[in-house]
């Protein structure tokens, strides 16, 4: 999704000629662009300044942060830089595409308090001038979360961006010329304080649009652009999840094994019992409505809810088959009943066990995550299009 044209002035050369308008002015410029011999090397950092929400259920965040970018600047930018002032635009002038946003409420280019120019002219380290630009913006990106672990999960908070109409043989992005870190997050107004940052990383990826269009029949080098991906990584704080949640529910699942105290023929007594139990679950889950995510899955909690619930229904079961009538449906009931207790009670003792063991799986399954390459694709249709590692080919699509 294009945010804004590019505008592209090329130094020491001439432009073809544009005398058309509109759209076949556009498709020149971009022609001509794939076909000049360029080699820019973009530094690129992304500095988040607010996270202000994350939404798992919508598969969206909120981020409000600043783009800078640098790239080398000619002798004839510094002339031009000493001589335009505010109306200065470098010679080579790339403007970014925000690729995985849904809305941007604001994007703007910060002016250079100096020359009142949206480009000014930094310094390196070794005293190489580069032109740098910030772009502040503010909105809603799309993100597919994973939260089969929740409360343990950890998400990636991805940031994709490319180069316009660049192909990834013009243009390359590298870390910042004139800064020291590449990606950075501020946490002093956060709004989200269910999470926390883990780790922030960088890493780039070229994306043959052609071989996506024909579905991996053709590809063509010339429509290869380069993509740049900022990740945020949070983890999910699990421990006041767990003890207004899980605990919660364990406490009502012992509660529910004391119908077992009831003689086996007051069915009327352990019904009763059973019934208020199933009533304050389903009144439980819409309380958990608001601290568990809206997902068409199961999530750890929900598996464990579930497990809860069905032992009140098997409770329920067992009173009525050892009961009913005040006889039961069987023979020697209430020699069944008493076996019947310490095996739930036991059953119940090794769900309990199982359930912190799968727990302590999953969370040791989610941390190590937490560094571990992303798999970058754009939609679910381009899964295939990463290179296989030292072989240089497209693997064929499944």
């Amino acid at each position: 999704k294009t945010i804004s044209k590019v505008n592209l002035k090329m130094a020491d050369t001439t432009a073809p000629s544009t005398t058309t308008t509109g759209g076949a002015e556009e498709k020149d410029k971009d022609d001509y662009i794939k076909t000049k011999a360029l080699n820019v090397e973009l530094g690129i950092r992304v500095r988040i300044d607010q996270l202000i929400d994350i939404d798992t259920s919508r598969q969206e965040y909120v981020v409000k942060g600043m783009l800078d970018r640098d790239w080398i600047a000619t002798d004839e930018d510094l002339l031009n830089h000493k001589t335009m002032g505010a109306k200065y635009k470098p010679s080579v002038e790339v403007d970014i595409d925000f690729i995985n946003d849904v809305s941007l409420n604001e994007m703007k280019y910060a002016i250079d308090p100096v020359s009142g120019s949206t480009t000014r002219l930094s310094r390196d380290a070794n005293g190489v001038w580069y032109n740098r630009q910030r772009i502040e913006f503010n909105g809603r990106f799309a993100q597919e979360f994973n939260v089969r672990s929740f409360p343990f999960d950890v998400q990636d908070l991805s940031l994709v961006f490319s180069a316009a109409i660049f192909t990834a043989k013009q243009l390359t992005f590298v870390p910042m010329h004139t800064e020291v870190s590449s990606v950075s997050v501020d946490r002093t107004f956060s709004a989200v304080r269910d999470f926390a940052v883990v780790r922030t990383d960088v890493f780039t990826k070229n994306f043959d649009h052609t071989y996506a269009d024909t579905m991996g029949h053709v590809s063509d080098e010339n429509d290869v652009c380069p993509y740049v991906v900022f990740r945020v990584q949070v983890k999910r704080e699990w421990s006041a999840l767990m003890h207004r949640i899980v605990v919660w529910l364990f406490i009502l699942g012992a509660l529910s094994l004391g119908v077992l105290s009831y003689p086996h023929a007051d069915i009327d007594g352990r019904l009763g019992f059973l019934i208020t139990m199933i009533l304050t679950l389903v009144a439980f889950q819409f309380v958990m409505q608001s601290e568990l995510p809206r997902v068409a899955y199961f999530t750890l909690i929900d598996k464990y809810y579930v497990a809860i619930f069905s032992i009140n229904i098997i409770l329920i079961v067992e009173s009525i088959v050892v009961g009913h009538g005040g006889k039961g449906l069987i023979n020697d009931a209430k020699r069944v009943d008493e076996t019947f207790a310490i095996v739930a009670t036991i059953v119940f003792a090794v769900v309990q066990v199982f359930f912190m063991g799968y727990a302590a799986f999953l969370h040791k399954k989610e941390l190590a995550k937490i560094g571990k390459t992303a798999i970058f694709r754009l939609d679910r249709l381009t899964n295939y299009l990463n290179l296989k590692e030292n072989k240089g080919k497209y693997p064929v699509a499944e």
